[in-house]
C-alpha cells in the first residue's frame, strides 16, 4: 500500500510540473516567433499559470473534502500565507520584462533540473 502511495504520489506532481515545465516556456516562444502570440507576454502567461494553479487546487480540494480528508486549521495557515504572496507577486510581475523573466525562468528550470538529478 505504501509502495503504491508512493509511486502514484511521484506520479501525480511529475504531471502537475510537467504542464508549467512546458507551457510557461512554449507561451514564451511562440511570443518571440509569432505574432498570433502578441499577447502572450510575461504577465499574461504568469497570470495563465496562477489561473491553472487555482483551478488544479479547487479541484483537488473538493475531492479532499468529498472524502473527509481536510485538515482545515493546516489549510487556512497555507491560505494566509500563500495568498498576499500570490497578489504581491502577481502585482511585481509588472515591472519585469519578458526577456528578463525569460533569463530567470530558464535559470530556475536548470537549478531545479540539477536539484532533482542529484
Amino acid at each position: 500500500m505504501f509502495i503504491n502511495r508512493t509511486i502514484f504520489c511521484n506520479v501525480g506532481e511529475y504531471c502537475r510540473l510537467r504542464w508549467r515545465v512546458i507551457l510557461v516556456p512554449i507561451l514564451l516562444i511562440l511570443h518571440e516567433t509569432t505574432p498570433l502570440f502578441d499577447w502572450a507576454d510575461a504577465n499574461t502567461i504568469v497570470g495563465i499559470s496562477l489561473l491553472i494553479m487555482i483551478f488544479t487546487a479547487m479541484s483537488s480540494t473538493f475531492s479532499y473534502a468529498k472524502v473527509k480528508r481536510i485538515d482545515y486549521k493546516s489549510g487556512w495557515y497555507f491560505v494566509a500565507g500563500s495568498l498576499p504572496g500570490g497578489i504581491l507577486g502577481a502585482w511585481l510581475n509588472q515591472f519585469v520584462e519578458t526577456n528578463t523573466f525569460s533569463l530567470f525562468l530558464g535559470d530556475f528550470y536548470a537549478a531545479y533540473f540539477f536539484y532533482v538529478s542529484f
